[in-house]
């Protein structure tokens, strides 16, 4: 399969140079030290999309996974904004071949080439535009964190916990970020900064394994807030994308990803609950292991974990995937808040002043942001670190703080 996958690509790849070069020789120039220049390129590009796709299916070992990453950058720079083009090409060609086997009469060939030259340099500039998208997403827009303030009023919200300040954070996968310490540094300073009373993180906090978390335990400890960090699990920290050489390999990769999260002093929530107390009030904090729709496992149970807490209580519910909250959230519980991640907007978001566009909107109805119903809202943090593809375009690494308020 990752051979026909490779094939694909590669012939993709191929057309698309060819397409390329024939709208520098045709419009730019035909020079013949280009010509060789663009060969290269193309052999390179052959080269090192061959080594990312078999590296990365291939290669187990954590260590060197680590430094695909780049190589992948490599991979879509160079395919990406050349199959815009050939599409762009094709778009200019193929309406006027088809136009004309329809007629009699064939037309005028100024006219051919008038309309091919003009989606040619449409194409190049938008192959330009990707091309520059992809270098600033994974330099600046992959490093880069953002903070979004929301402020939320609840009627049922106790008058002692006005102003309550929660930071919450999603999809470290920690694992991508192995040559960058620095981040995960500024990443605390951020939060700490923040003052917050509770940092919740909804999950994802690994690519893979347990072991990318040892190199930053110590920094992620430093994590503070008045009534503590907590956490819970995604479905990549469940190690399903790893070839595990037997279950009980996998079962103690799982146990240390816990425990570890108990080594920062994290509370970690698996389909349990606490309560937060400040003077006779308290609230509800909720945390349910992954629940998602297929493939995404689903080891959430939401009754469990509600089992000690009363209708009264206001709730606030930690579970990683968004489509969690209208299965079963969503008039079905008296839970007021619900923090999730998951989606990353696809590390892809366009923002056109308050309206804003990703192509996770294709999969998710929520995405990313605040979303309610009634009286019960949504948060969708579109997480910190990336997946497959290591940059965000718009979707920079985000946390986001929230503002209780009573009515």
């Amino acid at each position: 399969m990752i051979y026909i996958i490779l094939s694909t690509i590669i012939t993709l790849l191929i057309f698309s140079d060819i397409s390329f070069y024939s709208f520098i020789k045709k419009y730019l120039t035909k020079s013949v030290l280009i010509k060789r220049l663009w060969i290269l390129q193309t052999v390179v590009a052959v080269l090192i999309i061959t080594s990312t796709i078999i590296g990365f299916t291939e290669v187990k070992n954590i260590e060197t996974r680590a430094f695909i990453s780049p190589l992948i950058l490599i991979s879509i720079l160079f395919i990406l904004p050349k199959i815009f083009f050939l599409i762009y090409w094709i778009i200019g060609i193929m309406p006027l071949k088809i136009a004309a086997s329809f007629k009699k009469k064939k037309a005028e060939p100024s006219k051919i080439n008038s309309v091919i030259k003009i989606s040619s340099f449409v194409g190049a500039g938008i192959s330009l535009m990707i091309f520059f998208s992809i270098i600033y997403g994974g330099t600046i827009g992959i490093n880069r964190i953002v903070s979004k303030d929301t402020s939320l009023y609840y009627d049922r919200l106790p008058k002692s916990f006005e102003n309550l300040k929660i930071v919450h954070f999603s999809d470290l996968h920690i694992g991508g970020f192995k040559n960058n310490p620095d981040f995960i540094e500024r990443l605390v300073k951020k939060i700490n900064d923040e003052n917050a009373d509770i940092i919740i993180f909804s999950g994802d906090l690994v690519n893979d394994h347990a072991s990318e978390i040892e190199p930053y335990k110590n920094i992620l400890s430093n994590l503070k807030s008045k009534y503590g960090i907590y956490s819970s699990m995604g479905n990549h920290d469940y190690g399903p994308y790893y070839r595990w050489h037997s279950q009980n390999e996998k079962k103690t990769n799982i146990d240390k990803v816990r425990s570890l999260q108990n080594y920062m002093g994290w509370k970690l929530l698996d389909n349990s609950a606490e309560f937060i107390s400040n003077g006779i009030d308290s609230i509800a904090v909720i945390g349910v292991e992954n629940w998602g729709e297929p493939p995404f496992s689903r080891y959430g149970d939401l009754s469990k974990a509600m089992e000690d807490i009363n209708s009264d209580y206001f709730s606030i519910l930690i579970s990683h995937n968004p489509v969690h909250w209208r299965a079963e959230v969503v008039d079905k519980t008296n839970i007021d808040l619900t923090l999730s991640g998951h989606t990353h907007a696809m590390q892809i978001e366009i923002g056109f002043g308050n309206k804003k566009i990703s192509p996770s909107s294709l999969v998710y109805k929520e995405w990313g942001g605040i979303y309610k119903s009634n009286n019960q809202i949504l948060n969708v943090n579109t997480g910190i670190g990336f997946v497959g593809f290591p940059l965000r375009i718009g979707a920079t690494p985000e946390i986001s703080v929230i503002t209780l308020h009573s009515k």
